[in-house]
């Protein structure tokens, strides 16, 4: 039987399951006949992911179970639905005079999978991006990222942890969420230096320019800092920072608010691209 794998795909729906059942993955190369009639073959080139084999396999249709394919000894695959990337549970915040800005939110976010949040202004939607991305604690909830525990390590100490690289925010004010000392360079390449562990050098250097690029910022801009660029560069360069260090996990927290909306619709196709 095939070996199940796992991906992790950035902004794209490949690690669904509905996405899985519509492209079967094609185990059954130079044997067309092993596929259940009426489903579409297969084109993926990596191992299936299986939760069990059934045999035989009209048994398991009539009792409601989803179709895949036949392997070649016509044994039906039945997908297996990954675990999700994060899931958050009970999430729960009070600030000071018992002033509750979250109330027992739960929500589950799968690997390439896109989720908006969606509220009124002060609902409470940065405060749970702040909360997921670990820059401060819950009163009470769980938040579970890649298999760990991240809402049971204290938000001062997550620089710290391995996952701090896989979770990364796009601020709503590009202005105020970058170092007025820091250069674009240095801005982009600060979550380099610091959890990637990449020392100047040609390989920094380039890094940086590649995140740069994609996010439309030219060479000639790099080394502006802050004042020198506009709301729209600044945004720009608040993208590629977070997008350095290859995270599993983006968070953008209303990344347009502070624009005007020409710099709006540019920002929102620069991350449709990426």
């Amino acid at each position: 039987s095939p070996t199940p794998t796992s991906t992790v795909a950035s902004l794209s729906a490949e690690g669904t399951a509905e996405s899985r059942a519509a492209h079967p993955h094609d185990i059954n190369s130079g044997n067309p006949k092993g596929v259940i009639p009426g489903l579409v073959p297969g084109t993926h080139g990596a191992a299936a992911e299986v939760s069990a084999i059934v045999a035989p396999w009209v048994p398991a249709i009539n009792a409601g179970m989803t179709p895949v394919e036949l392997d070649q000894r016509g044994t039906l695959l039945v997908p297996l639905t990954p675990p999700p990337l994060m899931t958050v549970a009970n999430l729960v915040m009070r600030y000071d005079r018992d002033i509750t800005a979250v109330a027992g939110v739960s929500f589950d976010i799968g690997a390439g999978e896109s989720v908006g949040l969606v509220g009124e202004s002060g609902s409470g939607k940065s405060t749970i991006a702040r909360i997921v991305c670990r820059l401060i604690d819950p009163t009470t909830g769980t938040i579970r990222f890649d298999g760990a525990d991240i809402g049971a390590m204290p938000a001062s100490t997550f620089h710290k942890a391995t996952q701090r690289a896989d979770i990364q925010i796009v601020f709503q004010d590009p202005g105020d969420s970058l170092n007025p000392r820091f250069s674009a360079f240095d801005s982009i390449a600060d979550p380099l230096r610091r959890l990637k562990g990449l020392r100047d050098g040609m390989a920094l250097r380039t890094r940086v320019l590649e995140c740069a690029t994609r996010c439309g910022l030219g060479p000639e801009l790099i080394a502006r800092f802050p004042h020198q660029l506009s709301g729209g560069q600044r945004a720009r360069v608040g993208i590629a920072r977070a997008i350095a260090t290859q995270p599993k996990l983006l968070i953008l927290d209303e990344p347009t608010a502070a624009l005007d909306v020409a710099r709006q619709a540019n920002i929102l196709q620069l991350l449709d691209r990426l």
